[in-house]
């Protein structure tokens, strides 16, 4: 999926290819007028009506171009064995020149059997029906009340007894930046991460979200999100730090340029030592070159990248978590990790795996029925298990050496034949 109007380029190609579209206005059939135009320091961008013919244009010139990619949280697969479907498009109902599933039975037709099984589950579960630019995420789960019956609630997300987090002793100096949609706002906050426990949490105005941002009086579907791995990561790991940026919005959509940026920024004073990532897309015919360029730039400061496989049972690479030496998590079905959940994206894209159903951890307190604690399932959630052991095992400076320690002693999955890391 796409962001409508957007397309990207290098910066140092940016005059260029501004000049390639002016002057290809008659060819496109003026539908590539210019409506915007700002650089930053990520990539060159453009507005333009029409996306397809834009890209076209600057690639007969030589130009490189992409897309603005729309990127999802991956958090709402099945939950108490009800079926929801994640918020994440699918290739298939997103591509801009298609909005059949055509492109579904090709890329099952090309997948190995699912390790979890399809009994029962359709691959690629999202229902998304996307425009030839851009996918809606906002009514993207069939299940709009959940098996709660809670009114139009369509947050597959469950309230439980607030976890169990250890006390913060002897911060190690570790810092894991959570990309997300941000910590619980102010009176919603959950008290393992607001009271003495929750020392060691770093964020700004704009990193935090709160439960009914569209005010219509029920849960967004994706809010809580982030605190809810940060949850995760205190359990795992109680001695980091944990730096939130807000990269989603509480219907779990972002897109590749504002994380890219994101992404740049980190690379300041306070760059982390892990990044957790439980969000992802699809690459269409393009892949996420300025998403890439700003997973590079981290890396090459040693910066441990992790990332959701996604939710849609299919072995389609997402990104990032396909992309070079980010560490790609898929889900498991069960604490003793022996069966690959079924909703759980695979492949010999994928690194590692592990729990990924029915997780307790931090969440609103206050609204609804949730006071602190919850349950929920995806591989959104399995991320920050292996980014917490990793950055809980890891030196100030250079998370790497955890990281290679972690997944060589983790045993390989005879489903996933990925390593199967400790789950909480």
């Amino acid at each position: 999926a796409v962001v409508p109007q957007q397309v990207l380029t290098d910066p140092d190609d940016f005059d260029e290819a501004y000049d390639v579209l002016n002057e290809a206005r008659q060819l496109l059939e003026d539908r590539a007028e210019l409506v915007q135009v700002q650089e930053i320091d990520v990539a060159g961008y453009f507005a333009v009506t029409d996306v397809a013919d834009a890209l076209q244009a600057l690639r007969d010139a030589g130009i490189e171009a992409q897309p603005n990619h729309l990127l999802f949280s991956a958090s709402s697969p099945w939950i108490k064995g009800v079926r929801a479907a994640p918020v994440h498009a699918s290739r298939g109902y997103a591509s801009y020149d298609t909005a059949s599933i055509a492109g579904l039975e090709e890329c099952c037709a090309e997948c190995p059997p699912h390790p979890g099984g399809t009994t029962g589950y359709p691959v690629h579960a999202s229902p998304v029906h996307a425009s030839p630019v851009h996918a809606s995420p906002v009514h993207a789960s069939p299940v709009h009340a959940s098996y709660r019956g809670s009114g139009e609630r369509s947050s597959t997300v469950a309230p439980a007894d607030p976890p169990s987090i250890p006390p913060r002793q002897n911060p190690n100096g570790v810092t894991v930046a959570v990309l997300d949609t941000g910590l619980a706002a102010g009176r919603f906050r959950p008290l393992a991460l607001s009271g003495p426990g929750g020392a060691g949490l770093i964020f700004g105005p704009g990193d935090v979200d709160g439960p009914d941002e569209d005010g219509n009086g029920v849960l967004d579907p994706v809010a809580g999100h982030g605190t809810f791995i940060a949850g995760v990561i205190r359990q795992v790991a109680p001695a980091v730090d944990i730096l939130f940026r807000r990269v989603l919005n509480t219907y779990g959509l972002g897109d590749e340029l504002h994380i890219a940026h994101v992404m740049t920024d980190l690379l300041g004073d306070a760059l982390p030592e892990v990044v957790s990532m439980s969000f992802g897309g699809y690459g269409f015919d393009w892949k996420m070159a300025t998403l890439a360029r700003a997973v590079r730039r981290l890396q090459r400061r040693h910066v441990v990248l992790v990332a959701a496989a996604g939710n849609d049972a299919t072995c389609e690479p997402t990104f990032p978590a396909a992309l070079p030496g980010v560490i790609g998590v898929a889900a498991t079905l069960d604490e003793n990790a022996k069966h690959a959940a079924q909703f759980t994206n695979y492949g010999d894209w994928v690194r590692a795996s592990t729990h990924g159903v029915d997780i307790i951890s931090c969440f609103f307190d206050g609204f609804d029925d949730f006071h602190g604690g919850a349950r929920w399932s995806g591989t959104s959630f399995s991320t920050p298990i292996v980014a917490g052991l990793i950055a809980g095992g890891a030196a100030p400076g250079d998370a790497r050496p955890s990281r290679d320690a972690v997944l060589a002693l983790a045993p390989k999955s005879w489903l996933m034949g990925v390593p199967v890391v400790s789950p909480i």
